[in-house]
């Protein structure tokens, strides 16, 4: 589009538009592949998957545009209450693109770093991308993640379970695990409206004025592991061993 001549806010405006699209279609190709998957290997009955699959995209692309609309509003995306990292890093290649001032030293530098990962054969060289541009909260919370899932691996490896209870195990802990991550982007979302229902009353003051009075404990967060510790760790290994017994 560049070479066309498409430059400028509309050519912005024209390569964020079309990288939304291919995005989105890959992006729910990639989850239709999974469900699909899931559905075959439980005899699932495939047009009825399918159907499932057009509402919810459907479902989906009316809900998401009202609640992000609801998010801005409520906190705007991008600051310090909704930070959002990976926009900010496509808006900023798609910035560097069209006005011709990419910085392609740092692509380069990054396409060999890659290459590099893939040739030491590093675990996972997309989650290390991947941290290296998120905030340090995020990964300070990835990385207590990583620790968790360690623990519970040294309790199975200690009770020599077998190949059959890890997987229960580790099956019971992602879904925990994604119970989580659904609960707390429900509850981003409920928060927003408290929110707009709080500025609504406050008038002109805004979020400005209601958001600073959110407090921040230290100590009670740290309240918090070891209830991570009991959901993600003793929750699958209770699994794991009544499983076991149960001969599920």
């Amino acid at each position: 589009m560049v070479l066309m001549g498409v430059t400028g806010a509309h050519g912005l405006a024209a390569v964020l538009g079309i990288s939304g699209v291919i995005c989105c279609a890959a992006g729910v190709a990639g989850d239709m592949m999974q469900d699909l998957k899931v559905g075959h290997i439980l005899g699932g009955t495939p047009w009825k998957m399918e159907l499932g699959e057009i509402i919810g995209v459907i479902a989906a692309a009316l809900t998401m545009p009202v609640l992000l609309m609801v998010l801005n509003k409520a906190y705007t995306i991008g600051s310090v209450e909704l930070p959002a990292p990976q926009a900010g890093l496509m808006a900023l290649m798609a910035q560097g693109i069209v006005g011709g001032e990419m910085a392609w030293p740092l692509v380069i530098v990054g396409m060999f770093f890659g290459v590099a990962l893939i040739l030491i054969s590093a675990p996972a060289p997309m989650l290390i991308a991947v941290g290296m541009y998120l905030p340090f909260g995020t990964t300070a919370a990835v990385f207590a993640g990583g620790v968790i899932r360690a623990i519970l691996e040294w309790f199975m490896k200690r009770s020599n379970a077998s190949d059959e209870e890890k997987a229960r195990g580790e099956n019971s802990g992602v879904l925990v695990a994604s119970g989580l991550i659904a609960g707390q982007s429900l509850m981003a979302v409920l928060l927003a409206f408290v929110v707009l229902y709080e500025q609504a009353k406050l008038g002109m003051a805004g979020k400005e004025h209601l958001l600073p009075q959110i407090s921040y404990s230290f100590w009670a967060g740290l309240l918090v592991y070891p209830l991570l510790l009991a959901l993600l760790v003793w929750l699958p290994l209770t699994r794991m061993r009544t499983g076991a017994r149960t001969g599920e």
